[in-house]
């Protein structure tokens, strides 16, 4: 190892102990010895805190930093501001990453000066009955704006994760993770793809995303919702300037009143603010022809019949109902 590591693992912390240890095992044992392991510990309660120091004195490659709890993306920035390494790398403390992963992928990243990103497979939701392995594919993206409209045209914006991904760090020049938000990583990868110069998808190496009750990808309240809602309309608004990006904003829409309906149904839900939401998309649903062209389940469409005949707000408060109806 040179003494700057060519990568830089980037590892929030925070009420983790039960799974800290796993990941910061699979990272050291990795086969891409070239790195540094960054550990910060956002004011965790448990015991997490003292097992980052611990490992820090058993490996001199892993650098822990103690903060104030501030939040996912406050310590991803924090990382960030410490990090060393030519690339860099986020993986969540409860979870982990396959052997191999990074020894196959960071070569595509030396032997290409141009390539800023390699997206590689993810096990999704390790741990449940939801399991399952999502792969980008295999193919290599280049030149703007086809970096961008390729993410959305693709689908890839609804995995927006950072922690599949090894990116060049110059990209993160002047780019923060947006503090106090969650689903930060719909609001960064944009800004990134439009600075990138090519990306590769990978169909090589493993990221394990636990799914864990609690967790803010599971756990739906009123702000998380609101949160998601004002994530993914930002990114559509972005997507409908691109001509080339039309067709998918609309299946892109359906997803975006999915969430609103969600967001209706949350007891704590401040009305003023859906009522904002309803006002901002209601001239964009689709009309029917619109709908049936769409390539999206027979389901998808058939349960978006009413959103395109009746109208958002009749569509919204139809779903909502039969929500709050009670089962038997």
């Amino acid at each position: 190892m040179t003494d700057i590591p060519k990568l830089s693992f980037i590892v929030p912390v925070y009420n983790t102990e039960e799974y800290l240890r796993e990941c910061v095992e699979c990272l050291l044992v990795q086969d891409y010895a070239d790195c540094e392991v960054i550990l910060v510990d956002d004011g965790s309660p448990d015991g997490s805190g003292a097992i980052c120091d611990e490992y820090a004195r058993r490996d001199s490659r892993v650098k822990v930093v103690h903060q104030q709890n501030a939040g996912l993306s406050a310590a991803r920035n924090t990382g960030l501001d410490v990090a060393r390494g030519e690339f860099v790398a986020f993986v969540d403390s409860d979870d982990s990453v396959a052997f191999d992963t990074y020894a196959v992928n960071i070569p595509f990243l030396l032997a290409d000066p141009e390539l800023d990103w390699v997206e590689f497979p993810v096990s999704v939701h390790c741990c449940s009955p939801w399991q399952q392995i999502w792969k980008p594919g295999r193919r290599r993206v280049a030149g703007q704006p086809d970096v961008f409209t390729d993410w959305i045209n693709s689908q890839r914006y609804v995995h927006s994760y950072a922690w599949n991904k090894i990116f060049r760090r110059t990209l993160f020049q002047d780019v923060r993770f947006p503090t106090g938000k969650n689903f930060e990583d719909v609001f960064i990868l944009p800004r990134l793809l439009h600075r990138a110069r090519a990306v590769l998808l990978s169909d090589i190496g493993l990221y394990y995303y636990r799914y864990r009750e609690g967790s803010i990808t599971v756990r739906s309240t009123a702000q998380t919702l609101r949160d998601r809602l004002d994530a993914f309309l930002a990114l559509y608004h972005e997507a409908r300037s691109f001509e080339a990006c039309r067709k998918e904003c609309v299946a892109m829409y359906l997803r975006i009143v999915d969430t609103l309906i969600e967001w209706m149904r949350a007891p704590d839900a401040d009305a003023s603010a859906v009522r904002h939401a309803c006002d901002v998309l209601r001239h964009d649903a689709p009309t029917l022809s619109a709908l049936l062209r769409l390539n999206v389940p027979v389901k998808v469409k058939v349960k978006n019949l009413s959103l395109a005949c009746l109208g958002l707000d009749t569509h919204c408060r139809l779903y909502a109902r039969l929500h709050r109806e009670p089962r038997e």
